[in-house]
């Protein structure tokens, strides 16, 4: 991006196409952006089975897609009701979750901690939030704020890891 204003302001964007004139001033400057981090594939989190119950379809997809790109196998649910409905039909498959994210906000969302809080073994709950957690942190291991970036995911999930049953059974 280059602005360029002196007895007439040209605004360019690369490659060189004006967009505005008018008269005025010149300014110049450079902005540089760098992509949040990333955290690697191979971090650990491979066959992680991780709930995702968040109402809105874009936080629920970004979700997902950084924990498969972390090795963890996701489902996802869009109401603490298909959450909880995810829930049993995976514990009934012998499958259960190690992990459940959760969005705070969610209509419904501390009824099913509760309900995910009940069972014997429980995973580890991530509570997702935008604004600050004033609530009753009991039966949450660690607080993640929105927007989400995947290193913060990442140490969110290593937060609670010893509470999370590993894949195979085993405490890890």
């Amino acid at each position: 991006f280059f602005f360029n204003d002196t007895a007439t302001t040209e605004i360019y964007l690369f490659p060189y196409t004006t967009l505005f004139r008018s008269r005025g001033s010149r300014f110049l400057f450079t902005v540089r952006l760098e992509r949040p981090g990333r955290e690697p594939q191979g971090a650990g989190f491979e066959g992680w089975r991780v709930l995702v119950a968040d109402g809105r379809e874009t936080s629920r997809a970004a979700l997902a897609g950084m924990l498969e790109e972390a090795g963890c196998r996701t489902r996802t649910a869009d109401t603490a009701d298909a959450a909880l409905e995810k829930f049993q039909e995976a514990a009934r498959l012998n499958q259960p979750f190690q992990v459940v994210l959760l969005d705070w906000s969610l209509p419904g969302a501390s009824h099913l901690l509760a309900r995910i809080r009940s069972v014997p073994a429980p995973p580890a709950v991530i509570a997702v939030t935008s604004k600050p957690f004033a609530d009753d942190r009991a039966g949450i291991g660690a607080l993640l704020a929105e927007p989400v970036q995947p290193a913060g995911l990442a140490r969110a999930l290593r937060e609670v890891l010893p509470q999370a049953a590993a894949p195979g059974g085993a405490s890890g």
